[in-house]
């Protein structure tokens, strides 16, 4: 369920945070495909008043000096490679968006079989391989 709810999040363009507290089970392991595939924030927390969820929700709001966000959305990647050198996939939070061409390899590495990918949400610190 939380997977083709993560496509079709993808497919909009949305980037879905989590901040979940609580003491009993909320089902965060079978969610962590929504934030993983959009990009967004996983934060638990025992409370609300935990310092851990309190930064964390202020890091995610906070702005630059004209007052807009540190972060970019819905992000497109495209890899173009000369005849002889074939892209087997990428390595990150992002999203196939399954363009298929000459320069994709069959070999499979991370998100795999294009040369295309969205993300849904980013930051300074985003890594993509």
């Amino acid at each position: 369920f939380y997977a083709s709810l993560a496509t079709r999040a993808v497919s909009s363009g949305f980037a879905l945070d989590i901040f979940a507290c609580s003491l009993d089970q909320v089902g965060l392991h079978e969610m962590k495909v929504l934030a993983d595939r959009t990009g967004g924030y996983m934060v638990m927390s025992d409370s609300f008043s935990m310092h851990v969820f309190k930064d964390s929700f202020r890091k995610v709001f906070e702005c630059d000096e004209a007052g807009y966000l540190k972060l970019g959305y819905n992000a497109k990647m495209e890899v173009f490679t000369s005849r002889e050198f074939k892209c087997c996939g990428a390595v990150g939070a992002l999203t196939s968006l399954q363009k298929r061409g000459p320069c994709v390899a069959e070999t499979e590495i991370g998100e795999s079989r294009t040369s295309q990918w969205c993300v849904g949400s980013m930051d300074h610190n985003t890594t993509m391989a």
